[in-house]
């Protein structure tokens, strides 16, 4: 006894699991058949933007909704502590991601993650915490 389905199962993919290809086919058991209309063109369309990303929410947010310079202070410090232990080539694409949204953004963020890093010694293994804070944020 089997499923008498369609769709692809087994084991989770790893490669490109067939791509466009038609499931199970040719099927030996009278299944179904693709059909192809020479009317219809058989490339599909190509959608192109001019940009991945769209900002404008993040801009109104960040220029609107926060009305304080305290609460656009404490966006920015969560951000440079989530931050502060990628790579700095991340940190540099975050920068020109925030320079997109608004450059005020970008400025507080750059000296936040600064203040940070010279304030907060981040371990690099858990054997370098210290037992007595092991909060390395806390001094922040």
């Amino acid at each position: 006894m089997y499923a008498e389905t369609y769709n692809r199962d087994g084991d989770p993919p790893v490669l490109d699991n067939g791509g466009d290809a038609v499931n199970y086919y040719p099927n030996s058991f009278n299944g179904p058949v693709p059909f192809y209309d020479p009317a219809r063109p058989r490339k599909q369309f190509k959608i192109v933007e001019k940009s991945i990303v769209h900002l404008e929410d993040s801009r109104r947010f960040y220029k609107e909704v926060l009305a304080t310079d305290a609460q656009k202070q404490r966006l920015v410090e969560n951000f440079a502590r989530t931050s502060l232990r990628v790579k700095h080539t991340l940190q540099e694409k975050l920068i020109k991601l925030f320079r997109k949204v608004d450059c005020d953004l970008a400025d507080r963020y750059i000296k936040t993650l600064d203040k940070m890093k010279k304030n907060v010694k981040l371990p690099n293994v858990v054997e370098d915490l210290d037992d007595n804070n092991l909060n390395p944020y806390s001094n922040v």
